[in-house]
């Protein structure tokens, strides 16, 4: 039995509940949609995959697979809100994974970004 799951055990259901209640105010209330929808699409692939860890090499084939049809800059921001999901729902410390963060360090070498089209302000100063 690991440390959390011993914790978990001696700890009364009340104070797990309440626990549970705080840490689901820790994402942005504005983005928390979008938080649990990336990491439902990761879950869904695990399930499809048979995998059941969330060790680096899963999600280097996760990553990799996405990376095939997303730009980088959204393959980072997916990398940002699983690693706070899955910090939250399963106690794993995703940042720690070097290779990963070095697969999207190399994807992003090169892209440029599109910038956004200025409207020109009818009201030009004299």
């Amino acid at each position: 039995m690991s440390d959390s799951e011993e914790s978990r055990s001696s700890t009364p259901p009340c104070v797990i509940q309440a626990a549970t209640s705080a840490s689901n105010d820790i994402l942005p209330q504005k983005s928390q949609q979008r938080y649990q929808f990336v990491y439902e699409k990761f879950i869904t692939w695990r399930k499809d995959n048979r995998v059941t860890s969330f060790s680096e090499n899963v999600l280097m084939a996760y990553f990799g697979t996405l990376s095939n049809s997303l730009k980088p800059t959204t393959l980072w921001s997916m990398y940002s809100m699983l690693r706070s999901v899955i910090s939250l729902k399963h106690d794993v410390d995703i940042s720690k994974y070097l290779k990963l963060k070095t697969f999207l360090k190399r994807k992003s070498t090169g892209f440029k970004s599109k910038k956004a089209k200025m409207m020109k302000n009818s009201c030009s100063r004299r």
